[in-house]
C-alpha cells in the first residue's frame, strides 16, 4: 500500500505545484516601481488605441502600458503621489461634502516629506508621511488598511481639516483613496492626479 501512495501523492503534488505556478501574474511591467504614464508619449496620432476601432479611433503600433482608475496598484504610495500634481477630487466628512473649498488647490508630494499646497499662486508648505501600519495582535492599527497616511498643512481652513491620520483604502496610478483612521472624524478623501 506504501508504493501505491507515493506514486499517487507525488502526482498529486505537482499538479498542485503547476495551478501554483499558472496563477502568477508578476511578468507584466519591465520595472512597476518606477512606471508613469506620460499621455504625449504613449499616443499616436491617430488617437493612441493598439488594435483599432472603439472610442479611440485605432491606429496605434505596439502595446503601450495605460493605467485606469479602477486597477489597484502595487506600487508604494510614495511612488504613486510624488509623481506629477494632484487635487482633491472629493472631500466628504460625515454628511457634508466639502470637495469645493478644495477646488482652486494643487498639491504636490515630494520625496522628501513636504508637501505643498499651491493656491492660484499662494503656496501653503507642510508635510506628509506614508508608513506602513502597526499590527496589534493581527490587526493594523490604520483600520482595515496595512498602510498609513498622514497629512499636516496650513492653520486656517479648508487646509487645517487635511491635518490627520489617514489609511489607504484604494491606490492605482491617478487616485489615491485614504479615510480617516477615527471613525468619529469620518473623513473620506480622494486625492486625484492631474
Amino acid at each position: 500500500m506504501k508504493n501505491i501512495l507515493t506514486p499517487a501523492l507525488f502526482l498529486f503534488m505537482s499538479a498542485g505545484c503547476l495551478a501554483l505556478q499558472s496563477c502568477q501574474k508578476d511578468a507584466t511591467l519591465k520595472n512597476p516601481a518606477r512606471t508613469s504614464y506620460d499621455p504625449g508619449k504613449n499616443s499616436s496620432g491617430s488617437g493612441g488605441g493598439t488594435g483599432g476601432g472603439g472610442s479611440n479611433g485605432g491606429g496605434g503600433g505596439g502595446s503601450t502600458f495605460i493605467p485606469t482608475d479602477t486597477t489597484t496598484s502595487q506600487l508604494p504610495v510614495v511612488d504613486i503621489v510624488t509623481v506629477g500634481t494632484w487635487k482633491i477630487a472629493s472631500f466628504v466628512q460625515g454628511n457634508d461634502n466639502n470637495t469645493s473649498q478644495f477646488a482652486n488647490y494643487v498639491f504636490t508630494f515630494n520625496t522628501d516629506g513636504s508637501l505643498i499646497a499651491n493656491d492660484r499662486g499662494n503656496q501653503t508648505i507642510g508635510s506628509w508621511h506614508y508608513q506602513d501600519a502597526v499590527f496589534y495582535y493581527g490587526i493594523p492599527v490604520y483600520g482595515s488598511s496595512p498602510y498609513g497616511f498622514t497629512m499636516t498643512i496650513g492653520t486656517s481652513l479648508p487646509l487645517i481639516s487635511l491635518n490627520e491620520n489617514y489609511f489607504i483604502s484604494k491606490k492605482t496610478l491617478t487616485a489615491v483613496y485614504i479615510d480617516s483612521i477615527n471613525p468619529n472624524e469620518n473623513a473620506h478623501i480622494i486625492l486625484s492626479k492631474l
